[in-house]
């Protein structure tokens, strides 16, 4: 056989290429047994451990802080919402309207005051004045008597309870005056009147009511008795105006007057008397008197808005519209607040086509109380 020259190579070579040739035995390591490093492994893990926990951290923190500021606003929406309609704070704007003589919004606010259980025996007093002053004498009744049995020895809260049952058995004698209940219920005013009494024997009101009380059910002795105590205990002025207006109110309306004038007469300058034999006047329909009377309670006490207001009303009913307004406005440069005044400058304006005008004095009348304002306003399709 013909030898070629690669096979003298390969037998020179024949050691060499047999190492190369020999197979060589690798241990090989499962594919799911092998560890794999790239060199970076142990710092990456730690880094991404370390931006996990930062994350964590960063997110916690945020979430608790966030629940804090939530848990915060919370506690402080509850606490004004508590604040805001708290007893205790509808019990102040009670006495503040209270104080300003508002009693139909110092009804509103004890009303809601006592709701929340909050209460006591001026409360219930302050609450059952306001009802008295609204008309609305059952449920002030039902107060006073609330009053009393927190504080029995109260005379201002015996002599309310008196005046609350004497108005509403009035009133029920008008409609019905066969109803025996009324004659009981004048002698159980009457009770509580003598009661306010021995607590407190310098008050005058009682005196002249429990008069009133016996009056009405025909026992003039006795009544006579009781107003003769009070001309010992005050001023002839006092007791005469007291009598004065007892008499208007059983319309007895010239005896009214003679009672008035001897109170002049002991005293030429007390306004309240002018001002009372004024209403007495206007009663008999002797105008050119009653409005020399009112005028004369301004020159005594230019500080007395009724009297304003009673001359306007005069203009009124004789449908001087002008006149009455002009009175009107006096009264509100006297007294801005005061509820009657705005009411009928508001429906004087009115009358006179003074819409804008009108509407503004109903608001104020409206908000400082008068209901007859609000029924106005809501009659007119305006809110206010």
């Amino acid at each position: 056989m013909k030898k070629t020259i690669a096979d003298d190579i390969m037998k020179k070579n024949k050691s060499r290429f047999s190492k190369l040739t020999t197979p060589v035995k690798i241990a090989r390591t499962p594919l799911y047994k092998k560890k794999f490093s790239f060199g970076f492994k142990k710092d990456f893990s730690k880094n991404l451990k370390t931006k996990i926990k930062v994350k964590v951290d960063t997110n916690f923190n945020a979430s608790v802080k966030g629940t804090i500021i939530f848990v915060a606003a919370l506690a402080i929406y509850y606490l004004a919402i508590n604040l805001y309609y708290s007893g205790e704070n509808f019990a102040q704007k009670a006495d503040e309207s209270f104080m300003q003589g508002d009693y139909f919004k110092t009804a509103q606010y004890y009303r809601k005051a006592i709701s929340l259980k909050y209460t006591s025996a001026d409360i219930y007093e302050k609450y059952g004045i306001s009802l008295i002053k609204t008309g609305n004498y059952v449920l002030a009744e039902s107060n006073l008597k609330k009053a009393l049995a927190l504080s029995p020895e109260s005379p201002t809260a015996l002599y309310n309870l008196a005046n609350a049952m004497y108005l509403n058995a009035c009133l029920v004698k008008l409609s019905d005056p066969s109803n025996d209940e009324v004659t009981e219920a004048f002698i159980e005013s009457a009770y509580y009147l003598k009661e306010a009494i021995r607590v407190d024997p310098k008050m005058k009101e009682a005196y002249v009511l429990i008069g009133l009380c016996y009056r009405e059910v025909g026992q003039y002795q006795e009544a006579l008795f009781w107003y003769n105590k009070a001309v010992e205990l005050f001023s002839k002025v006092e007791f005469y105006n007291l009598m004065g207006r007892t008499l208007v109110e059983e319309t007895k309306y010239s005896d009214a007057i003679e009672v008035y004038r001897r109170a002049i007469d002991y005293d030429k300058d007390s306004f309240i008397t002018y001002y009372n034999i004024g209403e007495a006047y206007t009663k008999i329909n002797d105008i050119n008197s009653a409005m020399q009377s009112y005028e004369k309670a301004i020159e005594l006490n230019p500080d007395y808005v009724e009297s304003y207001i009673k001359i306007g009303g005069i203009y009124i009913d004789n449908q001087q519209y002008e006149e009455a307004l002009q009175w009107f406005i006096e009264a509100l440069k006297v007294r801005p607040e005061n509820a009657q005044a705005n009411f009928f400058a508001g429906i004087t304006a009115k009358s006179l086509n003074r819409t804008n005008e009108a509407v503004e004095y109903l608001k104020k009348a409206a908000y400082y109380g008068n209901d007859a304002a609000v029924n106005l306003l809501q009659n007119m399709e305006i809110d206010w």
